[in-house]
């Protein structure tokens, strides 16, 4: 096994085991015991003790303390230990080292400028840049004296400035803007404070003073359209933060609503603001159904049918698609829809990166839900990208996962994995497959297996699992390949399953059942066991009469 594709010769129930240890960080105590030994703990249902040889990113030897090794080839905890070496492997030292040089020529270089130049590029930068004065904020509110003059000086400064520089072709309206500032004012103050519900209530006296002027002053649109974009920026703004549901819910709702209160030919860009707001708000809190309905409520311009402009198509179905993307519920039908348009609206412009993140976010997501149907098309998705992007890996990793959603034995997906490994690595193949498909229903699995065992012309295997899984089903469908070459093993199993199954039997459909069987039987040249087999039922179930019938017409 080699760091770069232990993938391909690892049951996928345990690497999805092992994917999951190692995302939950379960890998500790990281030491090296000398040349290519390392020991780590691995903590899952109780701590493990695992030791891991390498040789040249080769794994050479492993030793886990756990039980599921000492009966399987391979466990989770090695599989997770694999998945952080690595990672480990990639992230060199070389660029840690840069990293900590980088960092010791800055604090080099302050030392050198004096105390009053930072000071004042501080205060520039805290009147201009808005992202640098919420991260100074966010790092440096509590250092602030404990009675807040200073902290609320320097942010209504601040924000008196940057409100200026947003209303300043806004004709008429100074009232109005004086009003919005010192409201927006408060709200930052609130904000950076982690008052989210007092912030809310005041972003949403904005958002309807807002609407309420529109309906006063329904011709001067243009005129209050720097601040309608105030409020909704400021909604965006705000929707990042760790509200409540109820208020999460009202922030959607009043985003959604201000298009509806906007002349027509606003219309299209605010519902995409909207949405793209939305959109942005539910990607970050993962709403729920009532949020999700309403976004389809209110979707009145959105028609799969009717394409007004391709572009106004693509970018609305894009921000629904990823509100279902990354929102996804299985009971709602209309979101397996919706991020279908999306993706297949994706593959057809060619933006493989993005279809690409939102079909492995949906994925995660539908894994949970176990909804075959979107589980199998978000799948394909993957595997029909990782195919225009020629790599192996991800071909054999979801051509893998493909092959066992499906609910039959597929040969052209069985063909692709094993031409995407490399030659030595093609017989593991088959023993992890079958390791995967003896987890699913015992229906569902053995017939996979058997057609693998069946393409690969493993008869002696074949037998063994009609053995242990006979039934009359089963032994009629590989009886034609089995029989030519186990005749008295065949007809043995099928006596057995005749006699087993006439134990419960007690209808005429069962019995004529039975008998068709038997005349398979005669079919595959095995007459003289057929007519022991009728002799030995009629005396085990001399008052089943209807049997006897029914047998008498076997020839």
């Amino acid at each position: 096994m080699h760091l770069d594709n232990f993938e391909l010769t690892v049951p996928f129930s345990l690497l999805h085991k092992g994917k999951k240890l190692y995302r939950d960080n379960a890998i500790h105590n990281f030491t090296s015991m000398g040349e290519d030994l390392l020991q780590m703990q691995v903590l899952d249902k109780k701590e493990y003790t695992l030791l891991v040889s390498l040789n040249q990113n080769e794994l050479s030897y492993y030793e886990c303390s756990c039980e599921s090794a000492l009966q399987k080839m391979h466990c989770e905890h090695l599989v997770s230990a694999l998945f952080y070496l690595r990672d480990k492997t990639n992230n060199s030292l070389s660029d840690l080292y840069l990293k900590d040089q980088l960092g010791g020529t800055a604090h080099s270089f302050l030392t050198t400028v004096s105390p009053k130049e930072i000071n004042e590029f501080i205060a520039g930068q805290l009147s201009q840049d808005l992202s640098f004065r919420n991260v100074f904020l966010a790092n440096f509110s509590a250092s602030l004296p404990a009675n807040r003059n200073f902290y609320n000086q320097l942010l209504n400064s601040v924000l008196d400035e940057y409100c200026k520089s947003r209303y300043q072709n806004a004709q008429d309206l100074e009232k109005l803007s004086d009003n919005i500032d010192k409201i927006l004012s408060a709200a930052y103050h609130l904000k950076n404070n982690n008052n989210f519900h007092h912030t809310f209530l005041l972003c949403s006296e904005i958002i309807n003073g807002l609407f309420n002027l529109l309906n006063w002053e329904n011709n001067r649109y243009d005129e209050l359209g720097i601040i309608i974009k105030e409020g909704f920026d400021l909604m965006q703004e705000f929707s990042s933060e760790d509200l409540a549901p109820p208020l999460r819910e009202s922030i959607i709702e009043y985003c959604l609503n201000g298009w509806h209160n906007i002349n027509k030919e606003f219309t299209e860009y605010y519902v995409i603001d909207s949405l793209n707001t939305a959109a942005h708000f539910c990607r970050k809190k993962k709403q729920g159904d009532s949020v999700l309905a309403s976004l389809l409520l209110y979707s009145d311009i959105y028609d799969p049918h009717y394409k007004k402009s391709q572009i106004e198509y693509t970018t609305i179905l894009n921000c629904y698609g990823k509100i279902a993307a990354t929102n996804f519920l299985a009971k709602n039908s209309h979101i397996p829809v919706l991020l279908k348009l999306l993706i297949d609206n994706m593959l057809l412009e060619a933006n493989y990166d993005e279809a690409k993140a939102i079909a492995q976010e949906g994925l995660e997501k539908v894994e949970a839900s176990y909804t075959l149907d979107i589980e199998s098309y978000l799948v394909e998705v993957l595997l029909e990208i990782a195919l225009i992007e020629n790599s192996a890996l991800d071909i054999f990793y979801f051509g893998k996962k493909l092959f066992l959603l499906k609910p039959n034995f597929d040969k052209t997906l069985y063909n692709l994995l094993k031409d995407n490994l490399p030659s030595k690595l093609r017989t593991s193949l088959i023993k992890v497959l079958i390791a995967d498909l003896q987890e699913l229903p015992e229906t569902t699995g053995f017939d996979r297996i058997a057609k693998i065992y069946w393409e690969e012309e493993l008869w002696n295997e074949l037998l063994h699992l009609l053995k242990q899984q006979a039934s009359l089903e089963n032994l009629k469908n590989l009886a034609p390949v089995l029989y030519p070459l186990y005749p008295k093993q065949l007809v043995t199993l099928y006596q057995q399953q005749i006699f087993v199954y006439a134990q419960s039997a007690s209808k005429k459909s069962n019995y004529q059942y039975l008998v068709s069987h038997l005349r398979q039987l005669l079919i595959l040249g095995a007459s003289q066991q057929v007519v022991e087999t009728i002799i030995h039922l009629k005396k085990l179930y001399p008052r089943k009469t209807s049997l006897t019938r029914e047998l008498d017409m076997v020839f």
